[in-house]
């Protein structure tokens, strides 16, 4: 992250699922966006992101991936 400006990691409420620690946090900065329990949201936010030339990376429990993939395909895809 620190090489490349453009990338921005998401996560939804589990930062340390992802080995994002509270320090490694700091360091990320803005680079870093924790969206709470709020996996569509985070799935907007990085479609945005990505289609302005980011680099979004974002992750989630797979018990929640229901939720993105209706925000994917629900909202995003039409």
């Amino acid at each position: 992250m620190k090489q490349d400006p453009a990338v921005v990691a998401v996560v939804a409420a589990v930062p340390t699922n992802i080995g994002f620690t509270e320090e490694k946090r700091k360091l990320a900065g803005k680079q870093f966006v924790d969206v709470g329990i709020a996996e569509e949201h985070a799935v907007a936010m990085v479609s945005g992101i990505a289609k302005n030339g980011g680099k979004p990376v974002f992750a989630t429990y797979s018990s929640f991936i229901q939720r993105t993939y209706d925000q994917i395909s629900q909202d995003l895809c039409i």
